[in-house]
Formats: structure tokens, C-alpha cells, sequence
């Protein structure tokens, strides 16, 4: 029995340590038999795992060495080693695997980085990130929004594999679902199952949006540009498939290269649109610095003709040639004082016009273009060019010309100036009785003719005095007239003999500048200057009675006056004042042989009394009556007012003398 024991311990998978000093020889032998036969197993066994390694066996594979270990009955020991080392090679296959998926992540991204680095466009660099991030995740869908600062939120710009229209329009404010979330903390999210997430801010239009597209498991990174958030990556699936912490890591390296992919093309895109602004500035600048060129000489080829003695019609000519259209110079009022066509219209250029001159700057219209004309503080004029389409260099030129017309204009008036003023000086020498020796050769030097007869015309002067006294010395020197401010009156000598009209033309045009009535005393000079001093002083007392009769804003002569008038001239013609009264009736009883005259003695005599007044005549009430209304109709209807009852009844007893005297 102690063989059978010593033998079956012998044939065991490992040495007895029971076994006696009577057989050491046996066993160790025996003990070494089994060393070998395990070694040789276990090199097998390695080799077996090594092969599956080598040739990329799948995982199912790695059981085949233990399967035929245990069929062949092979000891616990070794059974255990191959499951260690299947454990092992399982593990190491793993790792393989991981390094290998890792390996090509890596590629990926560096792939992605060589492409978006490639890209200039940033639309273009928005759509190839979120083209890769679903190729390398495998999503469904992948997509990008952008923060906007300044919103509060968030905006899709990009998608890639669908997106409905309101979740391309949707904007997520920030802490906001997923984005919004990203967004706020700057930390990337991932959600199973977006709308049973509670962490999740749900709002109406972030579930709408998502709902529409049919969204379930999300995952969002942040895009940092120097710890800023400056958009947020996703890619997100239409059922329950979670993302893993490596797909976060995958998507959140993206993401980095992503942020410094846009944030170059952003800067690319700046810097393109500054270099395009700096190409327009400059070619703007040429083409300014063109128009200046063209606009300095024009203005030297003006100046140049208004030095050699070029008017205003010189001028508008240059300009035509320079522009190519037609030109037209007006005053203040706007009425043309040169132009380039005579089939100019006046109401076509006023409103224009006008808008220049309270702009004060040019003005352009579809097929013409005016620029005032100013000189200093002054206004002068305008002058518009007659043409379709004038450029900017075009109208620098017009500007140009009207600096020079404004030079030409104010030359004129401090010549016409000059002129207003020496005529000025020689109506006051007249008035006051100075040097009469030379007035004549001044006058003759002057374009005034000293034997002619003047309407000598005294005005009241309200208001803006300045402009009366220049329009009221700028209409008489047109009439080869004079004018100047005398005794605080402005006095106008205007050649006619026919006073009263000349003075009613002179007060239409003065009244409408002054724009208020004016006060007027008239008189008339048979010419010479002790005559027009004389004149004006009959003129002078025509005007002080007006005012002291309360009769502002009228015209009037010594015969308008009555018989103030009569008692105020120097030429006593009582015989004239009667005509002027009663004239018509005069005329009526001479040839009808009625008695009129008879009939309104007798009507002042009896106090204005109609009864009375038929008793005195032995006629009916009633033909007195009827005799009183023609003299209303030959007199007129205010004869028996009170101011001209008194002329009447003063002309009435002057005739009675006269016919005495004439006994």
C-alpha cells in the first residue's frame, strides 16, 4: 500500500513533500518531469495568446487555449495560469484597442486641424468642424451655435445632418438648456435623454426646437477662445444613445482646435475686410485727390479770366466748357444776371435755388445742381449747372466756380458801392446848398443829367434801414437817379416829369422790400439844383403832414394834401386846388346849364338841412335831394364827409372870389 501511495503522490502535478530518504532519486526525477511538461504548456499557452494578439482575434477567440486546456484534463495550476493569462491577453488586447481607436482619434484630429487651418472662409471653417465632430462621433446630427455677448445668447449658425427651421432660428439665452447651460458655465454637458434630464432649465422655445428636430441624447462643449465661451459644439442622436466620457473628451479636444479655427478665420476675415477698406480708402483717395486736381484748376482757369477782365457771362461760359451743360448765374432773388441759354426758366430754378441759399449748400437734383454763392458773411447769389448726373469732381468745380463768381460779384458791388455812395454824396452836397460850381460836372460824370426835371420823393424810414437806403439807391442809379439818407429821410430823385407816377413805380418796389407801406411826400423840379432843394423841401412838408395827419402808409403830393397843401406851396395855384375839388361839377354845370354849385352853396349855408335848403332855392325837398345825389356821383361818395366837406366848402368860397376878382 506505501508503493501504491508513493507512486500515485509521484504522478502527481506537483512534488510529495512526504516522500522518504529511501527513494530521492525517483522523486526528483519525477519532480523535474513535471516542471518541464508545465513549462512547456505554459510557452505553449503564451504563444497561443501572443498569435491571437498578433493576428487582431476577436475577444471570442481568446477562449480556445483554456477550452482545450480543460478538455485535455489539464491540472488546476496550469488551469489557473491560462486563465490569468487569459485575463491578460484580454487586457492587453484592450489596450491595443483603445491605443488603436486613440491613435486614430488623434489622427482625426490632426486631420481636422490640418483642414481647418486649410480654410479661410469662416463659414466655410463653421462647417467643416461640425462636418468632422458627426464623422468622428457617429452621431446623427452635429451642430454649432455662437454666443452673442451682447444678446445674452446664443444662436445656431451651422448643422450637419438635418435641421428643421426652427431650430436653426431658435436663440438660446444663456443657462438655457444644454447650450445655454455650456454657455454660462464654460463646462461641457451630456444628457441621455435631454427632456427627462431635470438638471436641464427647460424653457418653451429651447423643448420646441429640440422636439421638432427629434432630438434625445445630447452632448455639448464649450468653444474657449482665452477663457471666454465663445460657442458651443454638439453632436446629439434622434434615439437613447448616450455619448461616453470618451466622446466628451473626442468632442471637447475638437472643440479646442475648433475655437482657435474660428477664431482665426474671424481675424483672417477682419483683417481681409480692413486690407478691403484700406484698397477703397485708397482708391477713394486718388480719385479725391483727382477731383482736387481737377477742381484746382478749374478754379485757376476762372480766377485766370476774371484777372484778364472776364464778367459774369465769361464765367458762366468757362464753367459750360469745364461741365458740359449749361449755366446760369442768379442773384439773391433769383433772377438770372448770367446764363449760358436764353430759354432759361425761372420757375424751374427757384425752388433749387432757394434750398441752396438756406443750406448754404450745394443742392442737386435729378438733371440740375446749384451752389450758393457766398462771399464772407454775404450772401450773393447762386449758380446752377443744367445737367444730368453731376459727380462729386463735377460739383467740387461748381463750388469752385462759385467761389469765384463770388469773388467777381463782390468786386461789382463794392464798384456799385462806391458809385451809391458818390451819388449819395451829391444829392446830400445838392440838399444842403454845397459847392454848386462842380455839381453839374459831377452829375454829367455820374450819368445824371442835371437840366432834366425830378420827382423828389421825402419817405419815412421804419425798420431795417440799411436795406431801403441800398434798394432805394440801386433803383435810382438804374433810373439815372439819386438817393441818400437826409435829416433821418430817405430821399429819392428820380428823373420824370410826371411826379406822382414816378413816385407810385418807386413805392410799388421799395414797399415790396421793405415789406411793410410806406410814407411818401411827393414833389416836382423843373431841374437845377436850387429847384430840387426847393422840391424837396415841398416833398419834405408833404410827409411831415401826412404823419401829423395820421395818414401813415399814403402817397401824397400838395394837391392830394387840399387846402393845406394849397397853404403850404410855394406856388400858390388856387385856381388849380378848385379844379381839383370840384372840377367834375364845375364841368356839369357848365354843360347843362344846371346849378349845382348854386344848390350845394346853398346846402352848406343851411347847415346840411335838405328842407331848409329847398325853401332858400323855392324847390321841393325832393329835387334837392335828387341834385344832391349827383353831386355824390360827381364828387364822389365821400364828399360829405367831414375831412372833405371842409375842402369842398373852402374850394366853393375860393370860387366865389376868384369870380369877384375876375368882375
Amino acid at each position: 500500500m506505501s508503493d501504491v501511495r508513493g507512486d500515485s503522490r509521484a504522478v502527481g502535478p506537483y512534488p510529495s513533500r512526504d516522500s522518504g530518504p529511501s527513494t530521492p532519486n525517483i522523486r526528483n526525477g519525477s519532480r523535474r518531469t513535471r516542471q518541464r511538461r508545465w513549462l512547456t504548456m505554459s510557452t505553449m499557452t503564451t504563444m497561443s495568446f501572443l498569435r491571437l494578439l498578433a493576428a487582431d482575434s476577436p475577444a471570442s477567440a481568446f477562449d480556445g487555449p483554456v477550452d482545450r486546456a480543460v478538455e485535455s484534463g489539464s491540472g488546476t495550476r496550469t488551469l489557473d495560469e491560462l486563465a490569468e493569462a487569459h485575463r491578460l491577453a484580454l487586457k492587453v488586447r484592450h489596450l491595443l484597442d483603445t491605443s488603436r481607436q486613440r491613435e486614430a482619434e488623434l489622427s482625426a484630429l490632426f486631420e481636422t486641424a490640418g483642414e481647418l487651418a486649410s480654410r479661410t472662409e469662416l463659414q466655410s471653417v463653421l462647417e467643416a468642424i461640425v462636418a468632422r465632430s458627426r464623422r468622428l462621433l457617429g452621431s446623427d446630427i452635429s451642430y454649432l451655435t455662437l454666443v452673442d455677448h451682447e444678446a445674452g445668447d446664443s444662436y445656431t449658425t451651422v448643422t450637419d445632418g438635418g435641421a428643421s427651421a426652427l431650430f436653426n432660428e431658435v436663440r438660446v439665452p444663456m443657462g438655457e438648456g444644454v447650450g445655454g447651460r455650456v454657455a454660462q458655465t464654460g463646462i461641457p454637458y451630456n444628457t441621455p435623454n435631454y427632456f427627462e434630464d431635470d438638471r436641464i432649465k427647460h424653457t418653451a422655445s429651447t423643448d420646441a426646437a429640440v422636439q421638432e428636430e427629434g432630438l434625445v441624447s445630447l452632448l455639448g462643449v464649450p468653444l474657449m477662445l482665452e477663457h471666454r465661451v465663445i460657442g458651443v459644439l454638439f453632436a446629439a442622436n434622434r434615439t437613447q444613445r448616450p455619448f461616453s466620457a470618451a466622446d466628451t473628451a473626442l468632442l471637447a479636444s475638437l472643440g479646442a482646435h475648433a475655437a482657435i479655427a474660428i477664431d482665426k478665420a474671424r481675424l483672417r476675415s477682419e483683417s481681409q475686410t480692413r486690407l478691403d477698406d484700406l484698397r477703397v480708402a485708397g482708391e477713394l483717395l486718388r480719385k479725391q485727390n483727382a477731383d482736387i486736381r481737377r477742381a484746382a484748376e478749374a478754379h485757376d482757369r476762372l480766377t485766370a479770366l476774371v484777372l484778364q477782365g472776364g464778367d459774369l457771362v465769361d464765367v458762366a461760359d468757362e464753367v459750360k466748357s469745364l461741365l458740359d451743360g449749361e449755366v446760369v448765374i442768379a442773384d439773391t432773388s433769383g433772377a438770372p444776371i448770367a446764363a449760358t441759354a436764353n430759354d432759361v426758366s425761372v420757375e424751374r430754378l427757384a425752388e433749387l435755388h432757394a434750398r441752396a441759399l438756406d443750406a448754404m449748400t450745394t443742392q442737386v437734383e435729378m438733371n440740375a445742381s446749384a451752389a450758393p454763392v457766398v462771399a464772407g458773411a454775404d450772401t450773393l447769389g447762386s449758380i446752377t449747372l443744367l445737367r444730368d448726373a453731376a459727380g462729386q469732381a463735377d460739383l467740387r468745380v461748381l463750388e469752385r466756380a462759385a467761389q469765384v463768381t463770388g469773388l467777381l460779384l463782390l468786386f461789382r458791388r463794392s464798384l456799385a458801392a462806391s458809385e451809391l455812395r458818390v451819388r449819395g454824396e451829391l444829392l446830400e452836397d445838392v440838399l444842403l446848398g454845397r459847392a454848386e460850381e462842380g455839381m453839374i460836372e459831377r452829375a454829367r460824370l455820374l450819368g445824371v443829367d442835371p437840366d432834366a426835371a425830378f420827382a423828389l420823393l421825402a419817405i419815412e424810414v421804419r425798420g431795417e434801414r440799411n436795406r431801403l437806403a441800398d434798394s432805394a439807391a440801386h433803383l435810382a442809379a438804374t433810373q439815372h437817379g439819386l438817393s441818400t439818407m437826409h435829416g433821418g429821410r430817405l430821399v429819392v430823385a428820380i428823373p420824370s416829369r410826371a411826379p406822382r407816377e414816378a413816385a407810385e413805380a418807386v413805392t410799388a418796389e421799395l414797399t415790396r422790400i421793405a415789406g411793410q407801406s410806406l410814407t411818401i411826400g411827393v414833389s416836382g423840379s423843373a431841374g437845377g439844383a436850387r429847384r430840387v432843394r426847393a422840391a424837396y423841401a415841398e416833398a419834405r412838408t408833404c410827409l411831415e403832414t401826412l404823419l401829423a395827419l395820421g395818414r401813415r402808409g399814403q402817397i401824397a403830393d400838395t394837391e392830394d394834401l387840399g387846402f393845406i397843401g394849397l397853404l403850404l406851396s410855394k406856388n400858390k395855384d388856387v385856381d388849380g386846388y378848385v379844379r381839383m375839388v370840384l372840377g367834375p361839377l364845375l364841368d356839369y354845370d357848365a354843360e347843362r346849364g344846371t346849378s349845382l354849385e348854386e344848390t350845394l352853396q346853398s346846402y352848406f349855408r343851411n347847415a346840411g338841412n335838405v328842407n331848409q335848403t329847398g325853401q332858400s332855392l323855392h324847390l321841393h325837398p325832393k329835387t334837392v335831394s335828387q341834385r344832391l345825389d349827383r353831386v355824390t356821383h360827381l364828387l364822389g361818395p365821400d364828399w360829405n364827409s367831414p375831412d372833405s366837406r371842409l375842402q369842398v366848402q373852402i374850394a366853393l368860397h375860393l370860387r366865389a372870389v376868384l369870380h369877384r376878382l375876375d368882375r
